[in-house]
């Protein structure tokens, strides 16, 4: 499934949760996030921007892979996504496959849905809160900030690594 994604950042929680509620978008998940990032032994699989990730949420776990299309102001990847039982032998699993853990982030994240778009309100610690608006259809994005009152053009096409590197995390 091809995903498009924009983040929009330092942007006003409250504002923009009653904003979502007043659209109609229905929160699905409050809760915190533990994503783990692979990479293979020679360190070139995630730096090409490809993503290997082990993620717990609250009792669910969840393997995803993504590989870049473009980041031409949206963020365009192929995204396969899978749960998993077992986080702890999953590990065990893409160790032996020749996968090393390289990054492991802990978020809080508020998550809302309208029809298919998906908001993603995102806090890191010591990080602005920041907006992850997700799609299956790029012109998607535009609708979003546009019921939400928000810029398009103030968009990043960035991966959550570049959103911490920018605040130098």
């Amino acid at each position: 499934m091809i995903e498009f994604e924009i983040k929009l950042l330092e942007i006003d929680e409250d504002k923009i949760i009653q904003k979502l509620i007043s659209i109609g978008a229905k929160k699905v998940f409050d809760g915190d996030l533990i994503s783990i990032y692979f990479d293979d032994k020679a360190e070139v699989f995630f730096d090409k921007g490809n993503v290997l990730r082990l993620r717990k949420k609250k009792d669910r776990t969840e393997l995803t892979v993504k590989t870049p299309i473009d980041f031409d102001g949206i963020k365009r990847m192929d995204e396969y996504q899978t749960e998993v039982s077992d986080i702890d032998e999953t590990k065990k699993i893409l160790n032996a496959l020749g996968y090393i853990e390289r990054l492991i982030y802990k978020k809080h994240r508020k998550s809302f849905v309208l029809d298919s778009i998906h908001f993603e309100i995102d806090k890191y610690q010591d990080i602005p809160v920041f907006l992850e608006i997700e799609a299956q259809i790029e012109d998607e994005l535009k609708k979003a900030c546009l019921l939400l009152e928000l810029e398009f053009n103030d968009s990043k096409p960035w991966t959550a690594k570049e959103v911490l590197e920018f605040y130098k995390k």
